[in-house]
């Protein structure tokens, strides 16, 4: 049985709340007094954003300077990022907890067209406002990427540890064909011999010219990290409410907070998109509660006690009981299948999954997209590649072989009108 939730409780979360918006305050000051300018974060649904259903990263608010779209100019941007982590779904709602992952984070951010500038404030970063010196932050970095892990001003330099992973670990994508990364990573030290990753800095590159220097680094990390939690979800609040005492259990506090985070942004339960992440995340708590033995008087205790720590007024509690009652009294058939689509090498494969899932199809309620394969060959054109999307049709009823010929009609008509893919083989 796990663990009931107590007064006593709401303390301790409260206190871990306080310290995250005083990291954020320490991040945020930093870079303003180092002459950045604060940048408005993206909605927790980017606007103009067709790679992604959610905000994942603080690179989605730094998107249209690094396209040109806005201009940079000499600027240093700083942004506080609100975040969910929802790009790969098996991951998202396996009952597996990931112990440095959590499924909706903070992310503190600067952007800069100078990487040795940026370099400069990173240093004063780490080692003023943090108080940490060199030794206690190990930098991991492609030897050949010189302008990421050279250029640190005296004084004030982390050990850096050159090509310990494979070469793809250094090079980056953001869903766009025209834009990757370089990118170094930080890590904390934690003690004797161990270290905990706590961000990146990144040198963004358009066609294949850098355009911009990027340092990222989770808020609940860096607060993981300086406390040296157990696990990221040990100095947040919901990790608290009450305190996890196995994985399983750290995994029920990470889908609460998360539809926390997604209530209050509006998002509500259906079978496309948003809602479909929605749908899941309260088909995955409500199971794994089950299984834990936690009962919904529980997950509603819980839910109201993040609601009082955040301050808001909301009514978590109340939406999740509505919720919950809809989801138990619908029960689905799924149907899975792979869909192989010729395209144009410009539109990713991220692309095309982002599109399925905002597509109506008849008497389906939700489609769940992965990406199985990307294969290029010499019965492709030059510009051409081939990619097979695994699909699962959540249905009322079984679907017949003429529903599921039809729906596959449907995704691939859309997806050719957009997109101009090319179905290979037959529906």
């Amino acid at each position: 049985m796990a663990r009931q939730l107590t007064d006593d409780h709401l303390p301790v979360a409260t206190r871990l709340r306080r310290n995250l918006e005083r990291l954020t305050a320490d991040f945020t000051g930093h870079f303003l007094r180092e002459g950045a300018e604060e940048l408005v974060p993206e909605p927790t649904v980017p606007r103009d954003d067709p790679t992604v259903l959610f905000t994942n990263s603080a690179v989605v608010a730094f998107k249209p300077y690094l396209r040109g779209e806005l201009a940079l100019g000499g600027r240093t941007l700083v942004v506080t990022q609100p975040c969910v982590r929802a790009h790969n779904l098996k991951t998202m709602f396996a009952e597996a907890f990931a112990p440095e992952f959590v499924l909706q984070f903070t992310m503190l951010a600067a952007l800069a067209p100078d990487g040795a500038a940026l370099t400069r404030a990173i240093a004063r970063f780490f080692g003023g406002t943090l108080n940490l010196d060199g030794s206690q932050v190990l930098m991991k970095a492609a030897s050949d990427d010189h302008d990421l892990h050279t250029g640190w001003p005296a004084g004030w330099s982390p050990p850096v540890a050159r090509d310990t992973e494979r070469r793809r670990y250094y090079r980056w994508k953001f869903g766009e064909p025209r834009m990757t990364g370089r990118g170094a990573t930080f890590a904390i030290a934690q003690g004797p011999g161990r270290w905990r990753d706590l961000g990146n800095l990144i040198a963004f590159e358009w066609d294949g010219r850098t355009v911009g220097y990027g340092f990222g680094i989770g808020l609940e990390t860096l607060a993981a990290c300086l406390g040296r939690s157990r696990w990221v979800i040990d100095a947040m609040p919901i990790g608290a409410l009450p305190p996890a005492e196995s994985e399983q259990e750290a995994k029920l506090a990470d889908l609460l907070g998360l539809l926390a985070r997604l209530y209050h942004n509006g998002i509500a339960v259906s079978g496309r998109a948003q809602g479909y992440i929605m749908r899941k995340a309260l088909i995955a708590l409500d199971h794994l509660a089950a299984g834990l033995g936690v009962p919904e008087r529980e997950l509603l205790a819980r839910m109201r006690a993040i609601a009082v720590v955040q301050g808001r007024g909301e009514d978590l509690a109340g939406a999740l009981r509505g919720d919950l009652e809809r989801l138990r009294s619908r029960p689905e058939a799924v149907r899975s299948l792979d869909l192989s689509l010729r395209c144009r090498r410009e539109v990713t494969p991220e692309t095309l999954c982002a599109a399925i899932d905002r597509i109506a199809v008849p008497d389906v309620l939700s489609i769940e997209s992965s990406i199985s394969d990307v294969w290029r060959g010499p019965s492709l054109g030059e510009d051409e590649h081939s990619v097979t999307i695994s699909l699962a049709l959540s249905t009322r009823h079984p679907m017949r072989p003429p529903q599921v010929r039809a729906a596959l009609r449907t995704v691939t008509r859309e997806l050719a009108e957009k997109y101009g893919v090319v179905l290979r083989g037959q529906v």
